[in-house]
């Protein structure tokens, strides 16, 4: 019973918007004095659509200046589920030195219809999304050529790749349809998560070599999050190299 109250608290307050600590005077004061200071973040990163600002450009942005005044930051990620439904969440809490503190939580959903491997990859670009859209409200700063409005935040139509023309033939049948870039970005997810099963170390370097090399324009960027998780995957996974000790 103890245990289901605490969940019960703990819910209730996820429920609430916007958070803070009974007094926000001196942190309001610091904060105030820190965006002044502060600008928008660096568009480092090439999206679908537009430059973005990573999250480390972000963090590079604010954390120097939040820390003159005293202030510090905090993200938590979780999970809750509310009506057979599970979402992953970002908490992220501004702190001041004097004890005061403001925090609010961001969620998303979470589909758990797709395999282990896909999750983990979801997870990884959910969190990533959620603390730079977090960092970006609480301290009042821009996201560069982000999109703004409603309309640019609907999924845009995924553009498909034209075949090279090719000297007309008599008699030529049509050529089947190429594949859009989802299709193509799908099918080398499907690629790594098989290498990754079976642990063909081959296979994974022939896949970054293709994706590398491919001239379809914008495969590289749609893939550069599933390489990042499949490099580090690779990287603890990775047998080690040298000579056999029992010869």
């Amino acid at each position: 019973m103890e245990i289901e109250n605490k969940a019960q608290q703990v819910q209730q307050v996820l429920q609430t918007p916007i958070r803070s600590s009974e007094q926000i005077d001196k942190l309001a004061d610091a904060l105030a004095q820190a965006q002044s200071q502060l600008h928008n973040a660096a568009t480092d990163n090439q999206g679908h659509h537009a430059k973005f600002a990573s999250i480390q450009s972000v963090t590079d942005t604010i954390r120097p200046v939040l820390s003159r005044q005293g202030i510090a930051y905090t993200q938590h990620l979780t999970q809750r589920r509310e009506a057979e439904k599970w979402s992953f969440c970002c908490t992220t809490r501004l702190m001041h030195k004097s004890g005061q503190w403001i925090e609010s939580t961001m969620s998303k959903p979470i589909d758990f219809t797709k395999g282990n491997q896909q999750n983990d990859f979801e997870y990884g670009k959910s969190a990533t999304y959620m603390r730079r859209y977090s960092l970006f409200a609480i301290c009042g700063i821009g996201a560069g050529d982000d999109p703004e409005t409603l309309e640019d935040e609907k999924p845009q139509p995924v553009t498909e790749i034209k075949p090279r023309k090719r000297p007309a033939k008599k008699a030529a049948k049509a050529e089947p349809p190429a594949p859009t870039l989802q299709e193509l970005t799908n099918g080398y997810v499907e690629r790594i998560n098989a290498s990754m099963q079976s642990a063909d170390e081959s296979g994974w370097l022939k896949i970054q070599e293709e994706i590398k090399s491919s001239t379809v324009e914008g495969l590289e960027a749609s893939m550069v999050n599933f390489l990042q998780e499949a490099s580090l995957w690779w990287a603890e996974h990775k047998k080690p190299q040298g000579d056999n000790p029992f010869g």
